[in-house]
């Protein structure tokens, strides 16, 4: 019996109605099927953008605590030439504090940029304990990112950093040359290229699980010293 002040359904309508839901059902499960989904984010109705939610799912596909294997191994191999940069990175403040470690890639800022003036802004103290920072590039920095960071350790006194990097960007021009030189000869600062147990620590550090299979390391050694040599030269010149 129907409920007081409601009409009961004609079963014909009713049929058409079961069969439109049974339908539907089926075109959802057929969705959840299919390989690969895209995540589709609605347009902003004011500036034509992302949604809140777009936008936080795209943020996650650029920085995070574990970086994809497939990324690591491509990105940071010296024999490859990526169009991005990675940076990962191992902040500790204090001599006995909890190591946090995180990754970026560039995106609208360059990713050394975007650690300074976003990340670290976020996860400083607000007590000027001492700060260490291990950066580990896949392209070392441009010569306006020596420049900036210069100016972030000049205005953070209490912070060093090591800086190891997988491949040389634009070593051959004077400017980049320069800049890292300066980079390299400040008090706190040490700029490297990355050696094979560089490359294991990223490994165990960044990788979900301390995921094996790390044996691809050891391929990249002839390159490692390649670079190594070219970056030393650097340091050598007068």
């Amino acid at each position: 019996m129907p409920l007081v002040g409601t009409a009961a359904k004609p079963f014909s309508s009713l049929s058409s109605y079961t069969t439109r839901r049974r339908q539907s059902l089926e075109v959802c499960s057929a969705v959840s099927r299919a390989p690969n989904p895209v995540c589709r984010s609605r347009k902003d109705s004011t500036k034509g953008g992302l949604t809140e939610r777009g936008k936080a799912m795209h943020k996650r596909q650029l920085r995070g605590m574990y970086i994809p294997k497939e990324a690591l191994k491509y990105h940071f191999d010296p024999r490859e030439v990526s169009q991005d940069t990675y940076l990962l990175c191992i902040l500790r403040w204090g001599e006995t504090g909890t190591p946090w470690s995180h990754w970026v890639k560039n995106y609208r800022y360059h990713a050394e940029v975007y650690f300074l003036e976003k990340i670290f802004q976020t996860r400083k103290s607000s007590k000027n304990i001492n700060c260490s920072i291990t950066w580990y590039l896949s392209w070392s920095p441009c010569a306006k990112c020596c420049r900036k960071i210069l100016n972030f350790l000049k205005k953070h006194s209490y912070v060093s950093i090591k800086i190891h990097v997988a491949r040389l960007f634009r070593i051959d021009d004077k400017e980049t040359r320069q800049n890292l030189k300066n980079l390299g000869s400040l008090v706190g600062v040490t700029v490297s290229v990355m050696e094979i147990e560089d490359y294991t620590k990223c490994w165990k550090t960044f990788i979900r699980g301390h995921a094996d299979g790390d044996s691809w390391i050891v391929g990249l050694k002839s390159e490692i010293r390649k670079n190594r040599l070219k970056f030393q030269g650097i340091f050598k010149t007068s």
